[in-house]
């Protein structure tokens, strides 16, 4: 049928009625629900810092890249956020320094956190969240709670076999007590609760399966198909046979631990059926076990997190090589055009950081205090052997460390040509001087008071150990650490008979 005569005729109505008509219909738009805010708001006794961060998974960004909101207080630890970034049901977290609170977040939720931040497990065990969305964060709270409370003697990734299983029970019944509590009924005041439901099933199955994949990846004293049978006897099959559904993307322990994890067994897994797989330096390989093995979004999401992780904080011009070279077929397995350029890009970029401190050059000069206040200098020790050590308090590897450079100072305490330095990087000053401490650590002790080593050195992460020769030059921006033991001083001694 001919709708023309129809259409004419509409557009004969007299102006009045027609204007009538767009009045109307302008209306109706404007009353199409605007999307929703996430609010969150309240007070932080005793709380010293004047920013907060607010961070979460963004699906536009394809769950790769958190999306992180500042979030301004007052002197009073008064806070407030108001954002329209979170456009659907998620795991966020407020963080800044000790600080780290899961939050649940949703569109329309108006939630207020209180508490008393002086003590960080008082905190955890106390605090509080009301308003519009409690309802699912009680499950949050519960959660601190049963963790601060109840802590094992042994942390969980210390314990062997049968102690690890008999952990996991334990607190797989907790959770699911915890699951049953919360979510066990309906709140017409939550809508977003049976999501959330979703959300900590999901999270909590991938907990519980992380704790026993950390088991076998780890523990030598596994064989291939002893860690086999022991996942397959211990984990859901339902897991296995979904590992790698959409579904999954909702949990914040599938991306980030057990997906995490999960290369890194398949890699010890080839090793245990070829050891002549482990003389591959291992992160080029966890890439290639993602292109492998990985399906679907998680594939895109890790392979791309993996190797921008790897380039950022890549220590050395060396390993910048490697990196050139073999990562290039890896990038061009994205699907993302985006990403792919990004990555490409990220490598110029960090060629162009390194090259400015190649092996061979002068080491940056630098001037650091240790406890006592007193100055020390670089260009003091030209003519020695220079061993620097990157560290900080907070980081376990590096003081893991120091029994180790104490076996080392000890090696060589009767040789002047040689000398020790570490240096605390991005650290707090009572909180290095509490590692002194504690730890007694040997060789000359610095703190970075206002991050010129870090920069110098390009200490994206640590520990990081650099070398440096008698002219005062970098032999080694990656020199291997002191529980290395003779591969380390294999390398010192050739610098000392130079």
């Amino acid at each position: 049928m001919n709708e023309l005569p129809k259409l004419i005729q509409f557009m004969r109505l007299p102006l009045t009625l027609f204007a009538v008509l767009v009045t109307c219909i302008t209306a109706l738009a404007q009353k199409t629900p605007a999307k929703e805010p996430f609010i969150i708001q309240g007070q932080l006794s005793n709380l010293t810092e004047k920013e907060l961060m607010f961070f979460f998974r963004d699906p536009e960004k394809g769950y790769k890249d958190h999306t992180i909101e500042t979030v301004k207080a007052d002197s009073n630890g008064h806070f407030y956020l108001k954002t329209y970034a979170i456009t659907r049901p998620t795991m966020a977290t407020l963080r800044k320094g000790e600080l780290s609170v899961n939050i649940y977040a949703a569109p329309g939720y108006d939630l207020t956190l209180t508490g008393d931040v002086k003590d960080m497990r008082e905190f955890m065990l106390h605090k509080k969240i009301s308003g519009i969305g409690a309802a699912s964060n009680q499950y949050l709270l519960a959660q601190d709670v049963a963790m601060y409370a109840y802590q094992d003697a042994v942390p969980w990734y210390e314990m062997k076999e049968k102690q690890l299983l008999k952990f996991v029970k334990k607190d797989q019944r907790l959770r699911d007590s915890l699951y049953i509590h919360v979510f066990g009924k309906d709140n017409a005041n939550d809508k977003w609760l049976k999501d959330f439901a979703k959300l900590t099933r999901l999270d909590n199955q991938f907990l519980q399966a992380y704790y026993l994949l950390n088991l076998v990846t780890y523990d030598s004293t596994f064989s291939y198909n002893q860690s086999v049978s022991f996942l397959a006897a211990n984990t859901d099959k339902k897991l296995w046979a979904g590992l790698y559904n959409e579904e999954n993307l909702l949990s914040e322990n599938y991306i980030s631990w057990f997906m995490g994890t999960y290369p890194e067994y398949l890699r010890r897994q080839a090793i245990r059926k070829n050891p002549a797989y482990a003389n591959e330096r291992e992160d080029i390989p966890l890439v290639k076990e993602m292109a492998v093995y990985y399906k679907g979004s998680i594939r895109e999401i890790k392979m791309f997190t993996k190797m921008k992780n790897l380039i950022t904080y890549c220590r050395s011009f060396e390993e910048l090589e490697e990196y050139k070279s073999k990562m290039p077929k890896y990038i061009d397995l994205l699907k993302s055009r985006a990403d792919q350029s990004e990555l490409t890009k990220l490598l110029i970029e960090k060629e162009s950081e390194l090259m400015k401190a190649r092996v061979g050059k002068p080491a940056p000069l630098f001037a650091a205090t240790d406890s006592a206040g007193v100055l020390y200098k670089l260009s003091d020790y030209k003519g020695k052997v220079v061993y620097l050590d990157l560290w900080a308090s907070w980081c376990g590897p590096c003081r893991a460390e120091a029994p180790h450079f104490k076996e080392l100072t000890k090696k060589y305490k009767d040789n002047d040509d040689i000398v020790f330095i570490s240096v605390a990087v991005m650290d707090k000053p009572d909180k290095w001087r509490g590692a002194l401490i504690k730890d007694n650590p040997s060789g000359l002790q610095l703190y970075d008071t206002d991050g010129t080593v870090q920069t110098a050195y390009f200490a994206s992460s640590i520990p990081k150990f650099i070398l440096i020769n008698k002219k005062g030059e970098i032999v080694s921006f990656d020199a291997p650490p002191p529980s290395s033991g003779t591969a380390l001083q294999g390398i010192l001694d050739k610098e000392l008979q130079d």
